[in-house]
């Protein structure tokens, strides 16, 4: 329900309910992700561009690309596709639910600026955070929290 606070944990004690949450976790039928997480070039693409992952990325899904920079899908081996948008979150958001269809989800990946931008434009149904207890993180945190809650 919107608004309801829920907690959920993974029960590593219990198989059916492990097994469970993972199947409901990589149940998604599209990504997005900003142009950072997806290679090294900047700019205007300078030259051909396969990802950090080789010929067959792990997603095995359409990957929309935020960039301001348009470029040529990008099909690759085990069924992804990255297609670069310029449009913005909103045109990414609505092209990764119509490449998902049915009761997939759509995953919006990456580091602070794709999260963060959904997350600010309420365009986010559910988050799932991954506390990891390390001291560096906390400062990084930090600066996500104050950027959702000033804009």
């Amino acid at each position: 329900m919107a608004g309801e606070r829920q907690t959920a944990r993974l029960d590593v004690r219990n198989p059916e309910r492990r097994q469970a949450e993972l199947d409901r976790l990589t149940m998604v039928g599209a990504f997005i992700m900003g142009r950072t997480c997806s290679g090294p070039v900047r700019g205007a693409w300078d030259r051909q561009w396969k990802g950090w992952w080789g010929d067959n990325p792990p997603y095995h899904a359409p990957v929309f690309v935020l960039t301001h920079h348009p470029r040529d899908p990008q099909p690759m081996d085990g069924g992804t596709t990255f297609h670069f948008v310029t449009g913005g979150i909103k045109s990414a958001l609505l092209q990764a639910r119509e490449a998902a269809g049915g009761p997939q989800r759509v995953d919006p990946r990456g580091r602070d600026s794709p999260s963060t931008q959904y997350l600010a434009a309420g365009l986010v149904d559910e988050l799932r955070l991954h506390i990891v207890p390390c001291s560096r993180s906390v400062p990084a945190l930090a600066v996500r929290r104050r950027a959702v809650t000033e804009s």
